[in-house]
């Protein structure tokens, strides 16, 4: 009898626990003809709350094929079509913290399958594309002096991978508009060189004149920039290995030794 009550109790608890953990999970139901065959694909996502994420999407099921999501951590979902040549569209499942820091995890259906093409880092969100490249840009961010300044990183899709286009030069604009130009005054003079190479002096630039930073080089180390008379050129420079929200201060190669270590918004030549 004892037994019989031991196992009536332990089928009550696993019933209860079941209850429980299907009460947490909700399914989501989508329409997208995502292999662009003219046939409307049916999407089903199965989702359960979390403590620290909101939300996570566990599994997705297409056309009745079920495929897990658990390693993921995605809290974020969407559909993209990334080459509109391609005639294929992407799934994006994102997982995204309280910081706005996470990764994005690109996906395509192809032959009645989920294959994973590639994975981006991602701040806020902020994947975007570029329907007339056929491209995705990912806006990227790092600090000089008092500035919060932003850059592109690009993929496409080649041999059906996501690849990283993005050319070692950067076009730099402030934040949070592009239209924003980087202009500073320069406390001190300041060296530039006319090619990027560094090998040929060029322009002078002499304090209180005004320097318009255009891009940067993460591979060369250096700053493009164009001069109050309008002459480009190109200025070495550093990275102090801070970084702040994702991004790492660069300082002017020139006056490395003035940078000032206890305030990392500021870069001792620039006012």
């Amino acid at each position: 009898m004892k037994k019989n009550l031991s196992k009536i109790v332990l089928l009550a608890s696993l019933i209860v626990g079941l209850s429980s953990y299907t009460s947490n999970a909700q399914t989501v139901t989508k329409s997208e003809d995502l292999d662009m065959d003219g046939k409307t694909d049916n999407i089903v996502l199965t989702v359960e709350k979390d403590a620290f994420f909101g939300q996570l999407y566990k599994s997705i099921s297409i056309n009745g094929k079920s495929f897990d999501l658990s390693q993921y951590n995605a809290n974020k979902f969407s559909v993209l079509d990334i080459n509109s040549k391609d005639k294929q569209k992407e799934i994006v499942f994102t997982s995204m913290g309280e910081d706005s820091m996470g990764d994005a995890y690109i996906f395509t259906y192809k032959n009645k399958n989920l294959e994973k093409i590639g994975n981006l880092s991602v701040k806020g969100g902020d994947l975007q594309v570029n329907t007339k490249l056929n491209r995705v840009e990912i806006q990227k961010y790092t600090n000089f002096a008092s500035d919060y300044v932003q850059y592109y990183e690009k993929y496409t899709i080649e041999n059906g991978k996501l690849k990283n286009i993005t050319p070692d030069e950067k076009n730099l604009f402030s934040e949070p508009h592009p239209k924003k130009i980087l202009k500073y005054k320069m406390s001190k003079s300041l060296n530039t060189f006319s090619d990027a190479k560094m090998k040929k002096a060029g322009e002078t630039v002499k304090p209180g004149e005004i320097i318009t930073i255009l891009a940067f080089n993460t591979k060369a180390d250096y700053f493009k920039i164009k001069t109050s008379s309008g002459k480009i050129g190109y200025v070495p420079i550093v990275i102090t290995g801070k970084e702040i929200n994702g991004g790492s201060i660069k300082a002017l190669k020139q006056y490395e030794k003035d940078y000032d270590k206890n305030n990392q918004f500021e870069v001792a030549n620039i006012q």
